[in-house]
């Protein structure tokens, strides 16, 4: 890894499980780390986890088991005696927590590292606008539609400029709409979509897109969009633990 990323080239090195799980990913990282060579270390799924849970055995149950103990063979190369101790949901009740740690073996002197989940993404979130181009057909393959499939959430003007006469009139907006806001409701999550929608009361009827009160934000005039919009998208962000 050191002789390659020296090279200028990009190293990935792939990993059963997870790396610092009885993989030598600790070793590796200080290795590098000592050498001055910038590092991403992405957490994996540990086998003695995953496997038991692809047999339906959890290894953790309420009433029946509250630890959990990954111990490496006894004749495994580098294998010495040594424990780590790793608190789920300790942080409210921390010092007995740490009592039982001590009742169990551990020192005061032991190093210790107190953490909580970062929610922050890991990756920029970016604001798109999408610009179908000219009047031309949208094909499902072009570029526009794979933007809107990898999108985390698709926001979309719904406000009606058409009313066609049937009982109960059908509202109809964009054309430059329609297709992108019916391939975002069959591809997207209802979670992932939000479809602004301004009244328009001198055009009564029947939209035809099957919404839920989450999908919409129903507004009258610009300056509730404005005051409306953000909030939305937070809380279409917030079930993604990014906000």
């Amino acid at each position: 890894m050191i002789r390659a990323a020296r090279q200028g080239q990009m190293v990935v090195r792939l990993k059963g499980g997870d790396p610092f799980v009885f993989g030598r990913g600790g070793e590796e990282a200080m290795a590098l780390a000592k050498e001055k060579i910038p590092f991403e270390i992405v957490p994996g799924v540990t086998s003695g986890i995953a496997v038991p849970a692809r047999e339906g055995i959890p290894v953790t149950h309420r009433g029946l088991s509250t630890e959990l103990s990954l111990q490496i063979g006894a004749r495994a190369q580098g294998a010495v005696s040594g424990k780590t101790l790793v608190g789920y949901m300790s942080v409210d009740g921390l010092g007995d927590f740490l009592d039982k740690a001590k009742q169990n073996g551990f020192s005061r002197k032991t190093p210790a590292a107190l953490t909580t989940l970062n929610q922050r993404s890991r990756l920029p979130l970016k604001l798109e606008e999408s610009h179908r181009p000219g009047d031309t057909p949208l094909r499902v393959s072009s570029t526009l539609l794979r933007k809107l499939r990898r999108s985390l959430i698709f926001v979309a003007d719904g406000t009606t400029i058409l009313s066609l006469g049937s009982h109960p009139p059908q509202l109809f907006p964009s054309s430059k709409v329609c297709v992108e806001l019916g391939y975002a409701l069959h591809c997207k999550r209802s979670e992932q979509l939000l479809v602004a929608q301004m009244e328009r009361k001198e055009v009564p009827g029947q939209f035809p897109f099957d919404l839920t009160l989450e999908q919409k934000l129903v507004f009258e005039t610009q300056a509730d969009l404005h005051k409306l919009l953000l909030p939305a998208l937070e809380n279409k962000l917030k079930q993604f633990n990014l906000v």
